[in-house]
Parts: structure tokens; sequence; C-alpha cells
């Protein structure tokens, strides 16, 4: 491990020698950290939550009691853990179990059997394993009409996310009623959600040739400007998320948002390096991709025609009649 200057906004590895294919003899990476989000978890006690809470190291996370809550309107996302405040915020949050009366309660208490994903494809359950989970009980959120079902089982919804009017997540059950946050898959879940509902203003990581990047302005930006590696400018929309695709120049590409008249700079890079290519170990499978199918042609074969039966028959009546002969005395 080599140290990184704490002013440092890159590195980049060379490799000192020549070969036939140079472009990836260097390869770049972010050494800037991504911009901190303010985050106000509500909970009489769940060592779970905030501790999946506080993977994520762009999280400043504040951690008070629901007899403390007077707002969070200074916090870019809220998680409610058994309570829910009279008047919902305005933007992103989290919340589990809420309170029966609540505008969000559920109904009775349900005892619950197999839990499943609503859509095993669905990004926000990209590498959690719901095998092995058990829920006590659950709201019966099955009237509910927060959003889409993301965690379900045969008796009522689990988990419900939305969009509209912001993207926000509704659990009806308390997570110490579970072994959930037991498995390994509880915070993988929490950080999918939370980059979903929060994703960095820009990835700090490294993207590869023509792969796109998602720029996410930020708040009050009145301009947002991407500089390609060879100098360029490719200015984007500031009042949404973004997608840029000019990716297909390897090296350094800058951020740059003007927000209250500075400019807020932030930095990706494009690099040709593969983990798969980097992988080394010698594998216990090998996974091929799918043959293709032809069509099988249409043909007629006539083959040849299989006449040594009929000879031995001529065979067998000519030493038939032979026999017959040699005993008349013919």
């Amino acid at each position: 491990m080599l140290p990184v200057p704490d002013t440092a906004s890159t590195v980049t590895a060379r490799i000192d020698g020549a070969d036939n294919f140079a472009l990836d003899d260097r390869v770049t990476a972010i050494a800037r950290t991504p911009r901190a989000f303010k985050v106000l978890l509500v909970t009489p006690g769940n060592v779970f939550l905030e501790q999946a809470l506080r993977l994520r190291t762009d999280f400043q996370l504040d951690v008070i009691s629901p007899a403390a809550y007077r707002g969070s309107t200074a916090y870019a996302m809220t998680v409610f853990d058994r309570f829910s405040p009279a008047s919902l915020p305005d933007a992103p949050f989290i919340m589990f179990d809420p309170p029966a009366g609540s505008p969000l309660a559920g109904g009775a208490a349900v005892g619950i059997g197999r839990v499943r994903a609503s859509d095993a494809g669905d990004p926000l359950l990209t590498n959690v394993s719901l095998q092995d989970v058990h829920i006590a009980r659950s709201q019966d959120m099955s009237s509910s009409r927060f959003g889409r079902a993301l965690v379900t089982s045969v008796q009522t919804p689990l988990i419900l996310v939305r969009d509209v009017p912001f993207r926000q997540v509704l659990a009806g059950f308390d997570v110490h009623e579970s072994d959930f946050p037991l498995r390994i898959g509880f915070p993988i879940l929490v950080q999918n959600l939370s980059e979903w509902m929060l994703p960095p203003s820009v990835p700090p990581h490294s993207f590869h040739p023509d792969e796109p990047v998602t720029i996410v302005p930020e708040s009050g930006a009145s301009s947002v400007a991407v500089v390609r590696p060879d100098g360029s400018r490719r200015q984007l929309a500031t009042g949404s998320i973004t997608t840029f695709a000019e990716t297909d120049m390897l090296g350094v590409y800058t951020v740059e948002q003007r927000v209250s008249g500075k400019v807020e700079t932030s930095w990706f890079s494009v690099n040709l390096f593969s983990d798969a290519a980097s992988q080394l170990t010698p594998l216990d499978r090998v996974t091929l991709p799918p043959a293709r199918a032809f069509p099988a042609a249409q043909s007629v074969h006539r083959g040849f025609l299989q006449i040594w039966p009929w000879v031995a028959l001529v065979a067998l009546i000519l030493v038939l009649a032979e026999w017959l002969a040699f005993h008349r005395g013919l």
C-alpha cells in the first residue's frame, strides 16, 4: 500500500516498458472523497441501522431520539425507526415500522412466512440474498398505496419503494423482530437503497470506455460542465439527473459545477483496466457464452439400397434345390 498525499486529486500508476499495446500501460484513480451528505437517524435505539448507514463514507450521520426530533430540513435524507413525525419531510426518507395511527401505518400485524423478492432482477436487490431470512411479523401493507413492493411475502408486502415526489422507502416491520440484520444482505440492501436515494453527485470511481456516467447536479447549481481529457468542454443540464456518454477517451474527466458563485470541482476516470482481466486465480469453472443455434438444413439422403438379404435368399434356395436333387437321384 502506497501513501497518497491529502492534497492529491488523482493517482496514476504506469508500467515502465514498451509493448505492442500501450493504452493499458497506465491507470488513473480518483483520490478525493465524494461530497458528504448529512443524514439523520431518528430511533429509540437501533444499532443495526446505525452501523449499516455508517458504512457509507460520504454520510455524516446524526442519531437522535424521537423526542428530540424537530424537523429534518437540514438533512439530505432521514431514517425513521418506529417513529413517524406529524408532517413527513419533502425529501428522501426511509421508515421502518411506522406507529399505529400514523399516515403510513399499515393494518394489523400478521405472521410472516417465506420472504422473497418481488422481482429478483431489481437493481435495488443486487447482491442481496433473502434466503434464510425470517421475519416474525409485519404490519399488513396489502392496502398501502405508498409504492411498488420490493420485498414481499405471501401474507403482505414487506418493503415498498417509490420515486415520486421523492425517492422514499417504507418497511412495515421492526428489524428487531427479524434475523435480517444478522445476514450480510441487510447492510447491502441499506447501501443499495441509500445510493438509489442519494447517489453521489459524480461517482468517484473508474469507468470503461463508452460506459455512461450518471451525474447528479448539486442543489442550486447554475451550470454543470464536463471537461474531457483533451480539454474539450461539454455543458450539461442543471435541473435533473444527467447521463454523460462521451467517455470514449482514456484519462481523467473533470466535472465543474457553479454553486452560489463558486466552482465545485470533482473528477472521474476512464481506464482500460478490467477486474476480470486482472483476476489471475485459476477458475474452478469456466462459463462459456451460449452456443448459437443454427437451423437444421432440410435435405433428403436416399442412401444405398441394401441387396445382400436378397443375395443370401437366392443362395439359400440354390442350396436347398441341390440338396433335394441329390436325395432324389436326379
